[in-house]
């Protein structure tokens, strides 16, 4: 289950993996003009990808959450601030994407952009604990600890108690980013 309330959002889903942002800005990237809508983009990305989800989670993500899209009267173009990423060779481009994921959450206006907020959380998290194995029981204990963070940091929105998340939501969201490059440990 995702720790969802009226105004926050505590996980990023499975569709909207970081993986798939750089193929939204490429798309993007290479178009001869301005894409016409966000339908257009997604069905492109999809197209030159090898995913098989769908699209949209993650330009949502890069259009509202990092800044990497924006819409123009002749469609969607890409910001500077992606034409700057894809100009980095990828290993870089995805430590920029990480960067701006983490600091977009801003603690004086706790309300916006919680998934940031969630993302930092467990970034700072596992950076604490250095070296963990995720099986089973880390990821319960370790969603645990997130859930009680959530209730403690956020203890002025009314019912924030009453949320919950999954170890389902801690797998297949930011921490899955990290798996990806290092299977079975995080370092």
């Amino acid at each position: 289950m995702a720790t969802i309330t009226n105004r926050i959002v505590f996980h990023f889903p499975v569709a909207a993996s970081s993986t798939k942002i750089p193929i939204l800005l490429r798309v993007l990237q290479y178009a001869d003009s301005p894409l016409p809508n966000a339908s257009t983009l997604d069905q492109m990305a999809l197209e030159q990808s090898a995913d098989i989800n769908r699209f949209d989670e993650a330009r949502i993500l890069a259009e509202n959450l990092l800044g990497l899209i924006h819409t123009t009267k002749a469609g969607l173009a890409l910001t500077s601030r992606a034409q700057v990423i894809l100009k980095k060779r990828e290993s870089i481009q995805y430590d920029l994407l990480h960067y701006i994921f983490y600091a977009a959450w801003n603690e004086e206006e706790p309300m916006k952009d919680t998934r940031s907020w969630f993302y930092r959380a467990i970034c700072d998290n596992l950076w604490s604990m250095q070296e963990v194995v995720l099986n089973r029981e880390m990821r319960q204990t370790f969603t645990q600890q997130l859930s009680n963070q959530i209730t403690e940091d956020f203890q002025f929105v009314p019912d924030i108690s009453k949320v919950s998340i999954g170890i389902q939501t801690m797998y297949n969201g930011p921490i899955e980013r990290d798996q990806k490059k290092r299977p079975g440990k995080i370092h």
